[in-house]
């Protein structure tokens, strides 16, 4: 799963607009906290990008953040999943 997770983050760095064919991607939210951490790790700054050492540094600087995870719905297949159950409206 760390690895999985790694190489999800790498690509989606490297690559713009969506680079994957998946529907919905469950995950940690990156956020303005976590982002320097990941350009670090990605401009080499923990090791080698993609060694162990590397990745088990970044998941290491990750950790304490406690980060929630985030639905992304990547896809109209994915999103015709999904069903209203109420709606506010909200001034």
């Amino acid at each position: 799963m760390r690895t999985l997770y790694h190489g999800f983050i790498t690509l989606n760095r490297q690559r713009k607009g969506v680079p994957h064919n998946y529907d919905i991607v469950i995950g940690p939210t990156a956020n303005d906290f976590t982002n320097p951490t990941i350009q670090f790790y990605m401009s080499g700054g923990v090791g080698e990008v993609g060694s162990d050492a590397a990745i088990d540094e970044l998941v290491r600087l990750l950790l304490p953040y406690n980060l929630p995870s985030q639905y992304f719905f990547a896809t109209n297949r994915a999103i015709d999943c999904l069903t209203l159950v109420r709606k506010e409206k909200f001034k």
